[in-house]
């Protein structure tokens, strides 16, 4: 049985999670195309390999550099030389920018075939993977061309993150601390103790797979979730693979934090999961950056705003409001 059921007009779709999530992945019959990172041990691609038994395999790094139309045009290139048609099945491993290209590959292709997640790093586990954003960069500007595109299935084996580097196992832990802060404050305070981590994950799938349930389109509430991020987005643009994804998230939280009475509880938090971490930039060249963001609406700014722990709401602002923040 499924750990979660996330529901949408889509279709539902279960999450695995649990040492033993891999014994539900099924192809059901489909020639599978299986695009996987590259760091990630043969050994587990063997076990996702073994019940898949897929057509073709393709490794690739991951990072925010292959979220590109140029990778996009050559894994649908690998795709068409090997026959893949509309009965195929992509399958991705890895976390979650290779999770992005692979679900925008799988809307897109042939108008759309079924993807299943495999998620291997701990914001891939908690948030890429979860809720059907896929998406690809341009022009140094992040995820500007995507689509929504559920997967059939998501399989989370919790010990996959026994391979991650320490940096990367803390950059996951910025959306596990965001999704508290918005809604749980249970959690919140849990986080500053040890916890099992399958636990961890199911509870932070849950809080997103709420809000997902009732604004799947990103319409308005969903835009809770990028909580920090509308600063941390522009981080990255600025500093391109210096700093990872949960470090300029933490930094936009912090920023968005200033002067709440949580402010100081929530930095404590981020050091003791080794996010805090202060990154330079200018005010006028983030807020630059920050005019390119999905959620800007000619004059207007749509932020997400935490005034206690455990309670958010989405806010449409006057863009200038974001200096504020800055």
């Amino acid at each position: 049985m499924p750990s979660l059921t996330i529901k949408n007009p889509s279709g539902d779709y279960p999450i695995h999670i649990g040492e033993d999530a891999l014994a539900s992945l099924d192809a059901a019959g489909l020639d599978v195309f299986l695009l996987v990172d590259s760091h990630v041990p043969e050994v587990f691609i063997d076990a996702v390999s073994t019940r898949i038994h897929p057509v073709v395999t393709l490794a690739m790094p991951g990072g925010e550099t292959i979220k590109t139309l140029a990778t996009y045009q050559d894994v649908i290139d690998k795709m068409l030389v090997n026959g893949l048609s509309k009965a195929s099945l992509m399958v991705a491993v890895g976390g979650g920018t290779l999770l992005d290209l692979a679900g925008f590959v799988a809307a897109t292709y042939q108008r759309g075939i079924p993807f299943i997640a495999v998620p291997t790093t701990l914001l891939a586990m908690v948030d890429a993977s979860i809720g059907g954003k896929t998406a690809l960069n341009i022009n140094g500007h992040k995820n500007m061309i995507g689509a929504f595109h559920t997967p059939r299935s998501v399989h989370i084996v919790p010990s996959a993150l026994n391979s991650l580097p320490l940096r990367e196992r803390r950059s996951g832990y910025a959306e596990i601390i965001k999704m508290a802060l918005l809604k749980d404050r249970a959690l919140f305070n849990a986080l500053k103790n040890p916890l099992d981590m399958s636990d961890i994950i199911r509870r932070s799938i849950d809080i997103k797979r709420r809000v997902v349930e009732r604004d799947y389109r990103d319409v308005h509430e969903r835009h809770v979730l990028n909580y920090g991020h509308t600063i941390g987005h522009a981080l990255e643009a600025l500093h391109p693979s210096v700093y990872t994804h949960g470090e300029c998230v933490a930094f936009g939280m912090r920023q968005m934090a200033r002067g709440k009475p949580f402010e100081k509880q929530l930095s404590a938090l981020l050091a003791h999961h080794g996010l805090l971490v202060d990154i330079p930039y200018d005010k006028d060249t983030l807020y630059r950056l920050i005019r390119s963001d999905k959620k800007r609406r000619q004059t207007t700014l749509t932020l997400a705003i935490v005034d206690e722990i455990g309670t958010s709401r989405v806010e449409t602002v006057p863009f200038d409001t974001i200096m504020t923040f800055l």
